[in-house]
C-alpha cells in the first residue's frame, strides 16, 4: 500500500489520532468515505 495512495495514506495519519497504526472502526469509516469521495473525482 504505501507509496501508492499518498492521499489516502495522508488522511490514514491525519485520521489516526493517537498516532497508534490502527484506527477505530469510526476512523476507519471516515477513510473510506474519503477513499471513495477521490475515487468519484477520477
Amino acid at each position: 500500500m504505501a507509496g501508492h495512495f499518498p492521499l489516502i495514506e495522508r488522511e490514514f495519519q491525519r485520521i489516526d489520532a493517537d498516532g497508534d497504526g490502527r484506527i477505530s472502526p469510526q476512523e476507519f469509516f471516515r477513510l473510506r468515505r474519503f477513499q471513495a469521495r477521490q475515487n468519484r473525482q477520477k
